[in-house]
């Protein structure tokens, strides 16, 4: 056999026992696997592991009887079989890794959001994306812009949890009113905070229109003191009720 030939396929993924296994398949076939083993300097003592392993993925050709004789894939459908295989390979590790990146980059930065309606825009996105629980401290008003997103979340059987600063109704959600004395911004300008799963939170100042400002991320640092927030709020909304 020509070295240079079982480097090919050991460069295609071959091991250079299935290398040799194959190219002897090709010099002649059918053969039986002592028949592979002699031709090919494969030992008899792996020959069979070899053979069963390649015909798992195809490449080479089984006929049951007495004995069991073996065949090679064709070499131009053993090309475009490995070729395939190595796409679907690249692609899924593309995948992989920009979804790895994502996360890791979402996971850490704290990202600054400017102007109102790309808030609520934000608050809508984080809210569609929860998959178990949110937690929400807001006015009446901003509320209004993202009733139609948390009445969906319910209907998914996400849990929802309000702190809320006004009057407000959310069917088949928790909603507890916060006493005024402990509503957070007052003077300052209305409020907003949301985490989603405790793992998603934003939380801002929404009432200067265009200067509208909040915060957004992934990251610990944001979203554990933003619930605690939220939750204190809660807390005290239904233990005052």
């Amino acid at each position: 056999m020509k070295p240079e030939i079982i480097i090919t396929l050991k460069n295609l993924g071959f091991t250079e026992y299935e290398a040799k296994a194959y190219l002897a398949l090709l010099e002649k076939s059918p053969l039986s696997g002592y028949g592979v083993a002699l031709n090919s300097g494969v030992p008899r003592s792996k020959i069979y592991e070899v053979l069963d392993g390649m015909a798992q993925n195809g490449e080479v050709l089984i006929s049951y009887g007495a004995p069991v004789l073996y065949a090679p894939l064709p070499p131009k459908e053993l090309i475009e079989r490995r070729r395939n295989k190595t796409e679907e390979n690249f692609d899924a590790a593309c995948n992989s890794l920009e979804d790895f990146s994502s996360r890791v980059e979402d996971r850490d930065n704290i990202w600054n959001i400017s102007g109102y309606d790309e808030i609520i825009n934000k608050a809508r996105e984080i809210i569609n994306a929860a998959t178990e629980s949110l937690i929400i401290e807001i006015w009446k008003e901003d509320f209004e812009k993202i009733n139609q997103a948390l009445t969906n979340a319910v209907k998914r059987k996400i849990k929802v949890s309000i702190a809320a600063y006004e009057d407000i109704e959310l069917r088949n959600a928790e909603v507890y009113k916060v006493p005024e004395e402990y509503q957070i911004g007052g003077d300052l300008g209305r409020s907003i905070s949301i985490c989603a799963d405790g793992k998603e939170a934003m939380t801002g100042v929404v009432s200067l229109e265009i200067e509208s400002l909040a915060a957004t991320s992934k990251h610990p640092g944001l979203t554990i003191p933003v619930s605690q927030l939220i939750k204190r709020s809660i807390f005290i909304a239904k233990n005052l009720e």
